[in-house]
């Protein structure tokens, strides 16, 4: 951690950084170490009324959250419906309550139920 500040507080040591600069340093290390560094997708965003999302060959992640007073239908291929779906997120009851799915690895369509909706979407490349 190149060369931290270690205070003695009389019991314990400890080490003092900001969380910022450690955090930095941890990645820093994981890249070094081969971690690919990843990208938000252009797709990523809040979608509003939106029965589906492309496929995107370049995708190493995916996740949505519902952002509707209504329970939101997820199927990782084409068709989703309120009978047929990988993935019911609950409703949101206030601001990021609303039912979460990630995927890591899926690069194909991804189809939502029903057409009236409101969720965000992250998409990492």
């Amino acid at each position: 951690m190149n060369n931290p500040t270690i205070f003695g507080d009389g019991v314990a040591n400890v080490l003092t950084d900001t969380e910022v600069r450690v955090l930095h340093r941890i990645l820093g290390a994981l890249k070094n170490l081969g971690a690919e560094s990843l990208e938000i997708g252009a797709g990523s965003g809040v979608k509003t009324n939106t029965s589906s999302i492309a496929a995107n060959g370049s995708r190493k992640s995916i996740t949505i959250q519902n952002l509707s007073g209504s329970a939101l239908y997820v199927k990782f291929g084409s068709g989703a419906s309120g009978s047929d779906f990988h993935a019911a997120l609950a409703s949101e009851a206030g601001v990021g309550t609303g039912g979460t799915v990630s995927v890591a690895g899926y690069t194909g369509e991804v189809t939502f139920s029903p057409a009236t909706n409101n969720f965000s979407v992250l998409e990492l490349q």
